[in-house]
């Protein structure tokens, strides 16, 4: 995959050790965890850079001999909304460059998740020289025009998307579908660098959508009477 065993992991908006739905996300955190995860099973040393979201949350986490986590101060100690997430660029950059001056003497390939993420990274390799692995969250450029979208999305968003698309050298995105919106929107790019990664699921947590009304309430019969976890859940939590 990488040349460098070092891989800087810049997730600055998923955090991989909180539990998805922490901070509003759904399942971010679980996906960079796992990905985190295979990268050091087959080899590689790991610096990931996140966001400190809560007081409860420590700074850095030494995770065994091949994985340091450090939680950036980016503008307040809470949850940031996405539309005013730029507005802490320049100090995301000062906190950023300064760990990695601490590993300015090995070789780095960057891992970016999200557009701000992106852009950090982007502006990092000016000094700090290596490959930009770029994985796709979510196309802002595709989310303005939904009807919610310009509530969501702001301009930097967009300047940021472009700046991360044309700078990596490999874009991952989720699907088929999603590679062809990101070629149809931003035609300027190499088409052959923006490859597709599926997202992996665990048949033993995850089942296909219900083909019809009569077999979705089989199933949840079904679960209900096998102890399922999430009727009980329920149960217990009413009065």
């Amino acid at each position: 995959m990488v040349d460098a065993k070092l891989i800087v992991v810049c997730t600055l908006t998923d955090d991989p050790l909180l539990p998805a739905g922490r901070g509003g996300q759904g399942g971010s955190h679980p996906v960079m965890l796992n990905i985190c995860r295979h990268l050091i099973r087959i080899g590689y040393r790991l610096v990931v850079l996140t966001r400190r979201q809560s007081l409860e949350d420590e700074e850095f986490i030494q995770l065994g001999t091949k994985c340091e986590l450090y939680r950036l101060k980016i503008g307040p100690i809470a949850k940031i909304p996405y539309q005013t997430v730029s507005h802490y660029t320049d100090e995301a950059f000062q906190n950023i460059n300064a760990i990695l001056s601490r590993y300015k003497n090995l070789p780095m390939t960057f891992l970016s998740y999200n557009w701000f993420s992106g852009e950090l990274t982007r502006r990092s390799r000016v000094k700090y020289k290596g490959r930009h692995i770029h994985i796709v969250l979510a196309l802002g450029v595709e989310r303005l025009k939904e009807k919610e979208g310009k509530n969501k999305v702001s301009d930097d968003w967009l300047v940021f998307e472009l700046n991360t698309f044309s700078d990596a050298d490999t874009v991952f995105c989720g699907s088929r579908y999603e590679r062809d919106l990101i070629i149809k929107n931003y035609k300027e790019l190499d088409s052959q660098k923006i490859v597709v990664l599926n997202f992996g699921i665990d048949v033993e947590i995850f089942s296909k959508r219900p083909k019809s009304s009569q077999d979705y309430i089989r199933r949840q019969a079904q679960e209900f009477q096998e102890g399922s976890s999430e009727f009980i859940a329920s149960d217990s939590g009413s009065s």
